[in-house]
This record gives structure tokens, sequence and C-alpha cells, in this order.
């Protein structure tokens, strides 16, 4: 009887494992889950490290080697779209369009509601003059966010060069009407001064222009100036008044020399509208020894 009962219990213990078995594989299984969480958070860990990598190296100018920091984030977590905007960006400034647009488009899957991911693949769809694909990823930009003034200015810009003057009036007085509202609200928003000097100088309303672009310059740094200089710049170039052109130039030159290339170029033409010619040349020169370097 002793035996037969043994028996029933060695048939039971293998229908149904003891408390301690069964305690045992719970642990293992949560065990295995907390392996799997850490292994996770680790690999997020490590994307993050290859992304902020990446950033250091594209401020020192390493862009190539930033690009290979950003693929190894991407390997890691392929659906962060700050680093596929990121590489798209720079992708963008080392002449690679096609592959910069592939980033965009894959940011733009990840999130389709992106206003950053639609904003950046228009920028590079009008620089390499596919205007009616750019105007469309402005288009849907302006349908999440109306009130993107910098939008509305690319939007007018590209419907000035497809030859659709009315429409881009409405769409730089819209830019407009935005940016006099936040300088209305704030009136020393640099960003606001800067962006209506832009519009009112692709309107071609250049003396108004300059005095938004005086007011960036006024309220500034020197640094976050630099654009203002450049515009005024071009701007007196553009409408003849050559003196003040190298003017601003210069002050462009004296605040950054070492990233001055566009000034020298402008003072340049500048000179040689005004017969300077050897000057103009000197001025060439510099712009062109400092595109290669």
């Amino acid at each position: 009887m002793k035996e037969r009962i043994g028996r029933v219990g060695a048939r039971g213990t293998g229908n149904k494992p003891p408390k301690f078995a069964v305690r045992a594989r719970f642990a293992l299984v949560m065990i295995a889950l907390v392996i799997l969480c850490v292994s996770a958070v680790a690999q997020e860990m490590i994307a993050e490290d290859w992304y902020k990598k990446g950033q250091e190296l594209e401020r020192k100018g390493s862009y190539e080697e930033a690009v290979k920091a950003y693929d190894k984030a991407i390997e890691l977590n392929p659906k962060d779209i700050m680093v596929w905007l990121s590489k798209g960006i720079i992708l963008s400034g080392l002449e690679q369009h096609n592959e910069s647009i592939e980033a965009y488009e894959t940011a733009i899957e990840i999130d389709p509601k992106s206003i950053q991911a639609w904003g950046t693949m228009a920028d590079e769809l009008y620089h390499l003059g596919r205007y009616n694909e750019s105007l469309n990823a402005y288009n849907r930009v302006l349908q999440m966010d109306p009130h993107m003034a910098r939008a509305w200015v690319e939007k007018g810009d590209i419907l000035n060069k497809t030859g659709r003057h009315e429409e881009a009036i409405k769409a730089f007085n819209k830019a407009l009407e935005i940016y006099d509202n936040t300088i209305q609200e704030n009136p020393e928003d640099i960003i606001a001064w800067q962006g209506k000097g832009i519009t009112l100088e692709k309107m071609g309303r250049y003396e108004e222009a300059i005095k938004s672009y005086d007011k960036v310059i006024e309220m500034s740094s020197p640094d976050y100036a630099l654009g203002a200089w450049t515009a005024k710049g071009d701007i007196f170039k553009a409408i003849g008044k050559y003196e003040e052109s190298i003017k601003a130039y210069n002050k462009v030159i004296e605040i950054a020399p070492k990233e001055a290339s566009y000034a020298w170029e402008g003072k340049g033409l500048a000179l040689e509208a005004l017969g300077r010619n050897s000057e103009a040349n000197a001025a060439f020169s510099e712009a062109k020894m400092l595109m290669h370097r």
C-alpha cells in the first residue's frame, strides 16, 4: 500500500510541480524580464550617447563623422525622429541632397504630424528647385500651424518664383501680420524683427526692411546680428548704395572674420561696381581663401 501511495505521489508530482518548482520558474521568468528591460534601457542610453556624440562632432565641424554617429544611434533606435532630422540637416550641408530627403521622409513616416520634419523637407526641396513639392510641404506646415510666419514667407517666395505674384503678396502680408502682432505684444522680440526684415526684403520694400534689421542690430549680440548686417549689405548693394554696402559687409568681417567668405564676396562685388578693381580682386581672393579652409 505504501508503495502504491508512493507511485501515486510520484505520478502526481509529474502532473503538478511542487510549489517550490513553480516559484523557481516564476522567479526565472521575472529575472529574464528584468534583464530584457535593463537591456532595452541600456540600448536606449547607448543610442542617446551616439546622438550626443553626433551633436558634438557636428559642433566641431566633423560632419562626416557626425553622420556616422547618427547612423549608430539609428541602428539602436530607428524610431528617434530627432536623429533622422539631425542627419538630414548635415547631409544637406554636405550636398548629399537625395540622402537628406530620404532622412526627412523617414522622419515624416515616424511622425506625420511633425512640423519640424515637414519644414526641413520643404526647405530642402526649395533649395533643389523642386518648388511645387516644396510648396505642398509648406502648406502641410501651415495646416498644422497657421501662425508660423516663416512658412508664410517661404510660401510667398515660392509663389513669386513660379509667377503667382498676387498669391505671393497675400502670403507675405500674412507673415507681416503675424510678425507685427508679435512685436506689438513684445517689442523686443528679435526673431520677429528679423523675420519682418526678411519678409519686407523679399517684397522689395528695402527701406522698411533696413529699419527692421537695424532693430535686430540694436537689440541683439554682435554674433546674432551677423544676419542683419549681411542682409543690409545685400540690400544696399541691390539698390546701388555701394559705400553703405561695403560698410555693412565690413561689420560682418569684423565680427566673424573666419566665417566671412560671403561678406568678402559681396564686398568685392560692391567694390567692382565702384570701379575699384584691385580692391575688388583682393576681396574675392579673401573670399576664395576662406571657402577652401
